[in-house]
């Protein structure tokens, strides 16, 4: 149950201490509480001591407004599970069985599934069941448990489709209104928590269902609630789930990133904007661990940023703006590196995070030319796999630490990867699919086929491995494959 701290004790760091105090004693003082007590006792401390006009906007952050404009309480969740040591640094894994979120448990596009076919026969590995009528989009499926979610654009609705690993369509809903303006169909992919389901479409509706029965349980628009703005291709974020928290990228006049009570929809805290001309773009959010925070990494129209996940302070922030706005691959980050792509100017750019003086900061590394937007990397083992979009529209093998090209293969156009028992598994947008070995730091095409599916142009949905399964979306269907060689 939350706790709720009135304005009045927030504004007063002695009151504050105590009502930390008593709070410590509720949570037991260890865990993620006790992390974000400290965070909170130490952003009041350092609130007292700034210039009236400087603490008012710090006291924008870590607030928890209805209206994001009257910051009224701070709602503190109880009962979470103890923190790894600070040191510990990586990307947040869902605890969700199979794949319960875009790109997999860590949203790095990496499986940790073992005894996978090495290879496939000529014409690829053994089609179990197809599914059709899912409507136009491009949302990868995800998979939890017995069942599997995706979404699609039927007529003027965006529906949501639950089916059995059989392929048996157990349930559909609808979240609000199909995207019918440029390049129409389904954008977003669901994100699975503790038995709700929650997507947000191309309009920005957020909504969470139950996942048994699909019914809507809560719904808000956050483009009205945070006065962002309706884009030209339409919102594509895939939604994160840590714990409590519902993690979103609004971008408007009145947020940045906001984190939502993932049971009621209600704001917890709210990132105060960038700059008055930023907007939304069409990536997706990633959550690691680095110098003893939860960082959330994300891009905006014109920035790539990292936000503090337990505050929403924002922590950095790199310009990523092209001359479409488009931002749309998910970050990626490994060690002490972050990288961002942002097409047609910017490129693929990797930047060192760095403490100083108990604050993180960024310093630019390199630069490559690859130019990724509906694709996102794969970081395996020190090398970055990853496909270009414009000019260089074919595949790389990137050294994580230098930047230098090891590898490259025009045999595949761009496309989107994971990586699973030793193996990629790519689907290019004409839909050729191809097992790769990278093992030797090269594109070894060890299987390939191509989609069941014509002419295809536009096969952006990302590939799912859950339970020896492949897992392909092209909009109207969903193909599911037997890749471990099960009779």
């Amino acid at each position: 149950m939350p706790v709720n701290l009135p304005l009045t004790v927030l504004g007063n760091t002695s009151a504050l201490m105590a009502a930390i105090a008593v709070l410590g004693m509720v949570w037991g003082c260890s865990g993620r509480g006790a992390e974000m007590l400290g965070r909170i006792a130490e952003g009041a401390a350092r609130t007292q001591m700034l210039p009236t006009s400087e603490a008012n906007e710090a006291r924008e952050v870590g607030h928890s407004p209805q209206d994001p404009a009257e910051f009224e309480t701070l709602a503190l969740g109880q009962g979470q599970e103890a923190e790894p040591p600070q040191e510990e640094v990586g990307l947040v894994s869902s605890p969700e069985p199979g794949w319960p979120q875009w790109r997999g448990k860590r949203r790095d596009g990496i499986s940790e599934e073992t005894g996978l076919l090495p290879s496939w026969p000529p014409g690829g590995p053994r089609l179990l069941w197809t599914v059709s009528n899912l409507g136009r989009g491009w949302a990868s499926p995800i998979v939890v448990n017995d069942r599997i979610f995706v979404p699609g654009d039927i007529g003027q609705d965006l529906v949501i489709f639950a089916f059995d690993t059989g392929g048996k369509l157990l349930w559909r809903a609808v979240n609000g209104e199909a995207w019918l303006g440029s390049y129409p169909g389904c954008r977003a992919s669901c994100v699975y928590s503790e038995g709700l389901l929650y997507h947000c479409n191309a309009h920005g509706r957020i909504a969470c269902f139950d996942a048994t029965s699909g019914r809507e349980i809560w719904a808000v628009d956050m483009v009205q609630l945070f006065e962002g703005r309706k884009i030209t291709w339409g919102i594509s974020e895939c939604l994160l789930v840590d714990g409590q928290q519902l993690f979103i990228t609004p971008a408007g006049r009145k947020g940045l990133m906001a984190s939502l009570d993932k049971r009621t929809g209600k704001i917890l805290w709210v990132t105060p904007p960038i700059a008055p001309d930023d907007f939304v773009s069409h990536s997706s959010p990633i959550l690691f661990r680095w110098g003893g925070r939860r960082i959330l990494a994300n891009c905006s129209a014109a920035f790539g940023f990292g936000v503090d996940a337990d505050t929403g302070q924002r922590l950095w922030a790199v310009p990523v703006r092209n001359q479409f706005d488009t931002n749309v691959s998910t970050p990626i980050f490994g060690g002490d590196r972050i990288f961002y792509v942002s097409p047609y100017t910017h490129l693929g750019r990797q930047y060192k995070l760095m403490l100083q003086g108990g604050k993180i900061a960024v310093e630019y590394v390199w630069t490559h030319p690859v130019d990724t937007v509906t694709g996102s990397g794969v970081l395996v083992n020190g090398v970055l796999w990853i496909g270009g979009y414009r000019r260089p529209k074919w595949w790389f093998a990137i050294d994580w630490q230098t930047g230098q090209t090891l590898a490259e293969t025009k045999e595949l156009t761009t496309g989107s990867a994971i990586y699973a028992d030793g193996r990629l598994y790519i689907l290019d947008e004409t839909g050729k699919v191809a097992l790769v070995d990278p093992s030797e730091k090269r594109f070894d095409i060890v299987g390939q086929f191509q989609l069941p599916a014509g002419k295809v142009r536009d096969a952006w949905a990302h590939p799912v491995v859950c339970n020896g399964r492949l897992y392909l979306r092209h909009h109207d269907s969903l193909w599911c494959y037997d890749i471990c060689g099960s009779e």
